[in-house]
C-alpha cells in the first residue's frame, strides 16, 4: 500500500513518532472528510459575510430610535412636565402620574431599538432575533399609520396640522426601514452553523412566555368587556369588536398624533409572547434574541406597574376578589418574566467540529 495515501510510514505504521500527518484526519494536509459546518465567529458574532445586513439593520433601528426619542422629547417640551414628575412617572404607574407623553411601551421600545441597533452594528448573533421582533412591531406601526392615510379625514387633518406632514413621513420611514430590516436579516440566516439543542431551560422559557401571553390576554379582554359595558348600548361594540376598532383605527380615541397608542403595542406584545414562546419550544435560532428583547420590554412594564401600587392598601385591594386576582396575576407575571430572562440568557456554546473515525483508507 502506498504510504502517501495511507497516512502511515513504513517504520512506525502510525505516522512515525510525530503521530498523524497534519490536516484534518490522517493523511497529507487537506486530506480527509471536510467539515460540514463552518465554525462561527468568536464571541457569539455572526459570520463576516453578513456584515452588511447587520450594519444596515443596526443603523436603521438606531435612526428610528432617534426619531421616536425626538417626538417624545418634543411632546415633553410642549406639555411642560418638570423633571421630578417625569422621573416619577417613568418608574411608577399611578393615575395621578399619568404622563401625556406617548405610552410606556414606546419608552421601552425606543430604548430597545437603540440597544439592539448597537448590538447589530457589532454583529452579535443574538441581535438578529431581537431586531426581527422589533422590525415586525415597527412594520405594524408604520402600516397602521399608512392605513390612516387611506381616509380623507385623516389626510386632511394630518397635512393641515403643524407637524402632521413630519409625523406621516416618520412612519413612512418606519414602514420602509422595518421592511428592509426584515428582508436583510431573514436572508442572513446562518444555515452552516448547527442548531443549539433545545434544553429543558429553553423549553421552560417557551412555556412561560406562552403562559404570560395567555394571562395578560385574559385580563386585557376582560378590561375591554368592562369598558364596553360602561359605554352602554349606544357606544358598545362588544369586547372583540371594540379591540379590533382600536387596533385598526388610529383615531379611535380622538386626536391625531405621533404615538401609535397603548392598544397597538399591548396587543402586539401579547401576540409576540405566544409566537416567540412557540419558536423557543421549537428551537428556532432567532427565538432567543427575540425572547430577550420582548422580556426586557415586558419586565419594565410589569415592574413599573408594581412600583405604582400603594402597598399600605394591599389588604383593601384584596377585599375585592377581582382586584385581588389582578394584583396576584401582576406579581406572578413579573416573577415569570424575570425567570424566563434567566432561563433564556446563556453564553453561546463553543463550536466543536464533528468527530470522524481515525481510520486510514485501505
Amino acid at each position: 500500500m502506498d504510504d502517501r495515501w495511507s497516512g502511515t510510514t513504513g517504520t512506525s505504521g502510525q505516522g512515525g513518532p510525530a503521530g498523524p500527518a497534519p490536516g484534518y484526519g490522517y493523511g497529507p494536509p487537506g486530506f480527509g472528510p471536510p467539515q460540514p459546518f463552518a465554525p462561527p465567529e468568536p464571541d457569539g458574532r455572526a459570520a463576516r459575510r453578513h456584515l452588511g445586513a447587520y450594519v444596515t439593520s443596526g443603523i436603521l433601528l438606531i435612526l428610528f430610535a432617534g426619531a421616536l426619542a425626538g417626538w417624545i422629547t418634543d411632546t415633553l417640551i410642549s406639555v411642560g412636565i418638570d423633571a421630578d414628575a417625569l422621573l416619577e412617572g417613568l418608574v411608577k404607574s399611578h393615575p395621578r402620574l399619568m404622563l401625556p407623553v406617548f405610552t410606556p411601551y414606546e419608552w421601552a421600545f425606543a430604548v430597545a431599538l437603540l440597544v439592539v441597533g448597537i448590538a447589530a452594528l457589532t454583529r452579535r448573533r443574538t441581535a438578529r432575533g431581537a431586531a426581527l421582533l422589533l422590525a415586525f412591531l415597527l412594520l405594524g406601526v408604520g402600516a397602521r399609520q399608512l392605513g390612516g392615510l387611506t381616509r380623507t379625514e385623516y389626510r386632511d387633518t394630518m397635512f393641515a396640522a403643524e407637524h402632521g406632514t413630519l409625523i406621516v413621513l416618520t412612519y413612512v420611514f418606519a414602514f420602509l426601514a422595518a421592511a428592509t430590516v426584515l428582508t436583510l436579516l431573514l436572508m442572513a440566516r446562518e444555515r452552516d452553523v448547527p442548531r443549539e439543542p433545545v434544553t429543558g431551560g429553553r423549553r421552560a422559557a417557551g412555556v412561560l412566555l406562552i403562559l404570560i401571553g395567555a394571562v395578560q390576554g385574559f385580563w386585557y379582554a376582560r378590561g375591554l368587556r368592562e369598558f364596553n359595558e360602561i359605554l352602554g348600548p349606544d357606544g358598545g361594540r362588544g369586547a372583540f369588536a371594540e379591540w379590533w376598532h382600536e387596533l385598526l383605527n388610529i383615531n379611535a380615541r380622538g386626536g391625531y398624533g405621533a404615538s401609535a397608542g397603548f392598544t397597538y403595542y399591548h396587543s402586539a406584545a401579547l401576540a409576540a409572547f405566544l409566537v416567540v414562546g412557540v419558536l423557543l419550544l421549537r428551537g428556532t435560532p432567532a427565538a432567543r434574541g427575540a425572547a430577550l428583547a420582548l422580556l426586557a420590554i415586558s419586565a419594565y412594564i410589569q415592574l413599573r406597574e408594581l412600583a405604582g401600587l400603594d402597598y399600605g392598601m394591599l389588604s383593601e385591594y384584596y377585599q375585592d376578589t377581582v382586584t385581588g386576582w389582578s394584583i396576584t396575576s401582576s406579581f406572578t407575571v413579573a416573577a415569570a418574566t424575570l425567570l424566563a430572562i434567566t432561563l433564556t440568557r446563556h453564553t453561546p456554546r463553543h463550536h466543536a467540529p464533528p468527530q470522524y473515525p481515525p481510520s486510514p483508507l485501505p
